[in-house]
C-alpha cells in the first residue's frame, strides 16, 4: 500500500482511492450517541472493533489503520481504509488540509486534522470531535463519518461498525439481527415469531435474495432449520413474512407460486441432490416436483413473458411448460 502520512504539510506522493459512498447526512435510528460514544473506562484504546463496508469486512492493522475505541470512548474509523473501499479520490493540500472527492462529483469534502471545521459540497459543518492522527493514520469518530459518508450502524454486542453505501438495497446480519439499507437509511427488519437467524460463523445466513416485481425475497438460515429446506421470506418493510420453505438455490416467485430447485448442496444430510428436479410450491398449500430434461439446478429461474424459464451458465434459456409434465411420484 502507498505511504500514508498526513502529518506533513505536503501533498502525498500517491493518490489514494475510496469506495463510492453517498454524501448523505443520515444517522440510522438504530444508531445513537450512546453507542458511538461509549464509556471510555471500559474500552480504553481497544482495537477489538469490526468494520464492514457494504458486504465486505475490512481488516486493517496498526500500520495500515484499523478501527478502534479511543480512551475517550469514541469509536474511531480509519479514513484511509474507508477511502480505499469507497473509491473516492483523496488529496493532501499544501496547507495540510485533506480534500476528498467522488468521481461523479456528488461528494466534495475538505477537512483538516486537529480541526472540527469542515466543508461538504460547499456547506460549512462542524465535527463533534476533530480528526486525529494515530501511527500516521487519520481517524474520524464513527458518528462524524455519518456527516460525510451517509448511513452507519453500530452494534454494541459484537462491536461492529457497518457503513452502507449508496441507495441500492442491501442486507447484513449483525449480532443476530437482520438489517436492511436502502435510500431510506438503515433499518432493523423483524423476523416472524418463532424464527431466529442461525449464524454460526463462516457461512452467510442469507442463502438467497432477489427482488421480483419490486418485492424483495430472502432465504435465511434459521435456528433449527439448517437440516431442512430453508425458510423463504418476503420483505414487508419493517418485518419479514414467511412465504414457504425452499432449498438454497435459484428461486422465482410468480403470484402465489414459488419455483425452486435442489441447488448444489441442498441438504445432502436430508435428501440427495437431483440436478433435474424442479419444485413448484403453492404459498400456503402443497409442493409439487417435476423431473426436467435439463440440469435445472444449475440454472437461474425467471418468468419471461408469462413463461417460466431456466437459463444455464452458457446463457441457454430453457422454456418450462409444466402443463406438459407429469409430477414426480416421490
Amino acid at each position: 500500500m502507498p505511504a500514508y502520512n498526513i502529518g506533513r504539510n505536503k501533498a502525498i506522493d500517491e493518490k489514494e482511492k475510496m469506495v463510492n459512498m453517498k454524501g448523505k447526512k443520515v444517522l440510522s435510528g438504530l444508531v445513537c450517541a450512546a453507542v458511538l460514544a461509549a464509556p471510555g473506562a471500559a474500552w480504553a484504546d481497544s482495537t477489538d472493533v469490526h468494520l464492514r463496508i457494504n458486504s465486505a469486512s475490512i481488516g486493517g492493522s496498526a500500520t495500515e489503520g484499523e478501527a478502534y475505541i479511543s480512551d475517550a470512548g469514541r469509536t474511531m474509523i480509519p479514513l484511509r481504509l474507508v477511502s480505499e473501499a469507497l473509491d473516492y479520490q483523496t488529496d493532501w493540500q499544501p496547507d495540510g488540509s485533506i480534500h476528498i472527492t467522488s468521481a461523479d462529483g456528488s461528494v466534495d469534502v475538505t477537512l483538516q486534522v486537529g480541526s472540527t471545521a469542515y466543508t461538504a459540497n460547499g456547506a460549512a459543518g462542524t465535527f463533534e470531535t476533530a480528526p486525529t492522527l494515530k501511527n500516521d493514520r487519520t481517524y474520524l469518530p464513527a458518528r462524524d463519518f455519518t456527516e460525510l459518508y451517509g448511513d452507519i450502524y453500530w452494534d454494541n454486542d459484537t462491536r461492529t461498525v457497518w457503513i452502507a453505501q449508496g441507495k441500492d438495497l442491501q442486507y447484513q446480519i449483525i449480532g443476530g439481527r437482520l438489517l436492511r439499507a436502502d435510500a431510506n437509511g438503515i433499518q432493523q427488519v423483524a423476523l416472524p415469531e418463532g424464527y431466529t437467524i442461525y449464524d454460526p460463523g463462516g457461512t452467510d445466513p442469507i442463502l438467497g435474495q432477489r427482488v421480483i416485481n419490486g418485492t424483495s425475497y430472502l432465504a435465511l438460515l434459521c435456528q433449527d432449520s439448517w437440516k431442512e429446506p430453508t425458510p423463504l421470506f418476503r420483505d414487508d418493510g419493517d418485518h419479514l413474512t414467511f412465504v414457504t420453505n425452499i432449498y438454497p438455490s435459484s428461486f422465482c416467485v410468480d403470484g402465489d407460486t414459488v419455483y425452486y430447485t435442489d441447488g448444489f448442496n441442498a441438504g445432502a444430510w436430508s435428501n440427495p441432490v437431483e440436478p433435474n428436479r424442479l419444485y413448484a410450491a403453492t404459498i400456503g398449500g402443497d409442493t409439487v416436483s417435476y423431473t426436467l430434461d435439463c440440469a435445472v439446478n444449475a440454472c437461474v429461474l425467471d418468468m419471461v413473458d408469462g413463461q417460466l424459464t431456466a437459463t444455464d451458465g452458457d446463457g441457454v434459456q430453457h422454456v418450462i411448460d409444466l402443463s406438459t409434465l407429469t409430477p414426480a411420484q416421490d
